[in-house]
């Protein structure tokens, strides 16, 4: 019997596949058509960002059929050596409300980061916007949760502003 647990991670491994192939695509078809806007080539400007974002797509997806994949195989060797969790169909409703929890929150933090990027300064809206998605992936450590969005923070920063000169 196939637990809710996998037919999840199949379905994070089946859309972040797509959404890879979709990035790529977008890559490619950006950079053939009329001049070429590849991020590395030129001075950053406001046509260069759709390769950006994809290139940020095919990233985050990358990581998505990552965990995914993990996931499945931490769970093909729980059921192999036999030690199959008998609570899945209890917490399958409670884990879907979480997951989808879990993405609406992460959609309405990028759209608000998005809308105030031209208002707010670069680093600490960043910062912030990073401190927000660790709390919403269930990171409760105060100072490695606060660590790791100043670094994070300072390390986009440095790739944006410093090294690419994204006019931000």
């Amino acid at each position: 019997m196939v637990g809710a647990g996998t037919v999840a991670a199949k379905r994070d491994a089946a859309v972040s596949s797509v959404l890879i192939v979709v990035g790529l695509a977008a890559i490619v078809r950006i950079n053939t058509v009329g001049t070429s806007r590849a991020a590395f080539t030129q001075t950053l400007t406001h046509a260069s960002l759709p390769t950006l974002y994809a290139s940020m797509l095919v990233f985050l997806s990358a990581l998505m059929l990552i965990g995914s994949l993990r996931a499945l195989l931490k769970r093909r060797s729980s059921v192999e050596r036999g030690d199959a969790d008998r609570s899945l169909h209890r917490g399958a409703s409670s884990e879907s409300n979480r997951l989808l929890l879990r993405w609406l929150g992460t959609l309405a933090a990028l759209v608000v980061y998005a809308g105030l990027l031209p208002h707010v300064q670069f680093l600490l809206l960043t910062t912030s916007f990073l401190a927000i998605l660790f709390w919403l992936f269930g990171r409760t450590g105060l100072v490695k949760v606060a660590a790791a969005s100043i670094t994070g923070g300072f390390a986009f920063y440095l790739l944006f502003i410093v090294f690419l000169r994204l006019p931000l």
